[in-house]
């Protein structure tokens, strides 16, 4: 799967979460429950945060 794919599949993922009614704490956590590196992840939540998804916590990612 190519990086754009894995992009769009972490933030379908995301928004699944948010229409479920989950919330959302940090890029960390997502990144280990779809056990993807923390860049891509922030890399989505900043995506999705452009897009009008507000209140998403990227900017609470550490870089590893």
């Amino acid at each position: 799967m190519d990086q754009r794919a894995m992009q769009r599949n972490i933030e379908t993922y995301v928004l699944q979460q948010l229409q479920q009614g989950h919330r959302i704490d940090s890029v960390v956590e997502v990144a280990n429950q779809l056990d993807l590196p923390v860049t891509m992840v922030d890399r989505a939540m900043r995506n999705l945060t452009s897009q009008g998804y507000p209140d998403l916590p990227y900017t609470e990612a550490t870089e590893y």
